[in-house]
Parts: C-alpha cells; sequence; structure tokens
C-alpha cells in the first residue's frame, strides 16, 4: 500500500462510477461534500503552511491532552495507559499520529530514548510490522532494570542501558550504522540541549525527531529556559511539522511544538 494520502481518489470514483450518489438530497451527501472539501485542502505534502520554524510559533495549546489524558487515569492506568499488559504513557492524540508518522515516514529505525518498562518500543516495532516495515527499534534507558522481560525478548526490539547527562556516552559509530530514516521519540527530558544537537547533526534529511513533554507544562519552565530550548532547536535545523502539531487543535499533541523534520 501507498504511504500517500489516497483519500482523494474516493471521491474521484464516487464522480466516475457513482455520479447518482452525489445528487442525492440527503444529509449524508451534505456530510460528504464537507469531507470532500477537507480532503482536497488537506496539508498532506509540503505545502508552505504545513512546516515552520520553531521560533515562529506559539507554544499556547487550543487542549492540554497531558492534562485530559490523565484526569482519571489513577485509577484506571491499566485501561489508559497499557500496551500488551505494560506501561505505555502516551495518550490517544499521540498514538494515532505516531501511527500516521510512522506510514508516511516509512522509518528504517526507530530510536527511543526513555524505555520504562518498553511497552511503548514493542508498540512500535508493531507498528513497523502493521505497516509491512523491516525496521527496528533501538531504546536507550538508564534504569534498564526496570524493563519487563517481554519486551527486552520483543522481536525487533533493543534495549540500552546509558546515562544520557553525557551525550559521550552514546555510540556515536553504532548509531552512525543504523539506516535510515529515523523517526526518534525522546522522551527521557534528560540533557536536551546537548542531546538535541547531538541527534540533529547524526540525522539526515527528512528524518524526524519527537521531543514528548517538554512544553506541556510551560507553566515550569521560564520564559528563558523556552528560548534556549527555541534557539537550540532551530539552531539544529529543525521545523516543526504542523500536520502533526496541529492535527486536533493547534499544539494538541503531548508534543507541542516537538514534532521535528530534519531540513
Amino acid at each position: 500500500m501507498s504511504n500517500s494520502f489516497l483519500g482523494p481518489d474516493y471521491f474521484e470514483k464516487l464522480k466516475t462510477y457513482h455520479p447518482e450518489s452525489l445528487q442525492e438530497q440527503n444529509g449524508f451527501v451534505s456530510y460528504m461534500n464537507e469531507i470532500n472539501d477537507y480532503v482536497r485542502t488537506s496539508t498532506n505534502n509540503d505545502s508552505s503552511f504545513r512546516f515552520n520554524r520553531i521560533n515562529q510559533r506559539s507554544y499556547l495549546a487550543a487542549l492540554n491532552p497531558t492534562q485530559l489524558s490523565r484526569l482519571n487515569f489513577k485509577n484506571n492506568i491499566s485501561t489508559t495507559h497499557s500496551y500488551r499488559g505494560l506501561l505505555l504513557m502516551k495518550n490517544p492524540f499521540d498514538l494515532l499520529l505516531y501511527g500516521k508518522l510512522i506510514e508516511e515516514l516509512s522509518p528504517k529505525t526507530i530510536i527511543e530514548f526513555g524505555s520504562l518498562q518498553g511497552g511503548s518500543a514493542i508498540w512500535f516495532a508493531d507498528q513497523l510490522k502493521l505497516n509491512n516495515l523491516d525496521g527496528e527499534v533501538h531504546s536507550f534507558e538508564y534504569y534498564d532494570k526496570a524493563i519487563h522481560d517481554h519486551a527486552k525478548n520483543y522481536e525487533k526490539v533493543t534495549f540500552h542501558k546509558v546515562d544520557l547527562n553525557s551525550v559521550n556516552n552514546l555510540d556515536k559509530d553504532f548509531l552512525r550504522s543504523l539506516p535510515h530514516p529515523w523517526l526518534i521519540s525522546e522522551d527521557s527530558h534528560t540533557n536536551l540541549k546537548n542531546l538535541i544537537p547531538f541527534m540533529s547533526d547524526l540525522m539526515t534529511r527528512g528524518d524526524y525527531l519527537i521531543l514528548e513533554d517538554i512544553f506541556t507544562l510551560t507553566s515550569f519552565l521560564t520564559a528563558d529556559q523556552i528560548a534556549a530550548y527555541t534557539s537550540v532547536i532551530d539552531q539544529a535545523n529543525l521545523i516543526v511539522d504542523t500536520k502533526y502539531t496541529d492535527a486536533f487543535g493547534y499544539n494538541v499533541t503531548m508534543a507541542p511544538n516537538g514534532w521535528l523534520k530534519k531540513i
């Protein structure tokens, strides 16, 4: 299956093979005409509206999905934040966005910083398999003894112990050996001012870096800290892909302004 957006084909075939369906005066036709308008104006391709420099964007959000997803999770965490029995601390918005990005990007390598129990790593591996992609997941974690054996023994998933307080602890030669495209999910929140440029130097044009959680609770960041992160991201030649940040409304994601493409 193509990884491009095939939605317009549906309406072209309706016009060609079922023209009567677009002439009936009923609620369905009216609704489908609206959908057709959305499809035609989709910013799926590299439009001038899709990609923004991060310093051109506000850190406000139309909705805080972090807060929304955690309203009741303390009592229902096994339902709301788990996968194959393991912790998976991602909300429904971002799970759908990651799935779509994997479909679009067709990554050969998914790199994860911050493994937790390993649930997200095996979810990423399953997404690669569902898209018929022969990729691998490499997950980096300091507290490696807490990773569950189910995840450690999962096909196409490899865990690496690393202390990210120094980027020199990462094996640059090993990272260089990993095939592109890359999808990097950063969920460790450690030493980002050095980790972002370090990884950007190893990325190739078109690779993605997703920065989770950093700007979701901006009250914990000073204006100077936000400005510093913004400068680091911009200097690393990473641009915001608004197709993902704004899919459900402006910055409705646990990675606001954090779906970044290497240019």
